[in-house]
């Protein structure tokens, strides 16, 4: 009875695995569909650095001349949020809420709003898809070269 039960769940956790793996393969056709540069993330995810929220609120808010905490509905702040958000979600291991703090959201659903209206924006936006390729090299580049200069001391 007891090798059952252990045979049955080994197979579920490799359902859920086959799952998320392609869950996986899904998001990265979809990058490579937006022609997300993956050597990009690739660079980004392999460094030992998790990266912190206030530089990339930071350089938002520096590229797009806003400040994103800012409690009003113009275009131009609205989308300084988005981007931020989306990169919070993307680059940090912050929780949703978290992702509210940062970006003077009132509690997680508005970080899920900012992520579906971005995301939604993507898939037809040239203009974004340039800018947040941009930020992503930007975040990368940074990276590098303090890993670069942690590894390398004068």
């Amino acid at each position: 009875m007891k090798k059952n039960i252990t045979m049955e769940s080994n197979t579920l956790r490799v359902e859920i695995v086959k799952q998320i793996l392609k869950k996986i393969e899904e998001a990265y056709s979809m990058a490579i569909e937006l022609g997300v540069d993956c050597g990009v993330v690739s660079r980004i995810n392999s460094t030992a650095n998790v990266i912190e929220p206030y530089f990339i609120v930071d350089l938002v808010q520096r590229k797009l001349g806003v400040e994103i905490s800012w409690k009003n509905r113009k275009n131009n702040v609205v989308e300084a949020r988005q981007v931020a958000v989306y990169l919070l979600h993307k680059f940090s291991r912050l929780s949703l809420q978290r992702i509210a703090q940062y970006v003077n959201v009132a509690d997680h659903s508005g970080v899920i709003y900012h992520l579906n209206k971005i995301n939604g924006h993507l898939k037809y936006d040239e203009r974004l898809q340039v800018l947040i390729a941009a930020f992503e090299k930007d975040i990368a580049d940074f990276y590098e070269q303090k890993n670069t200069n942690e590894s390398n001391p004068i």
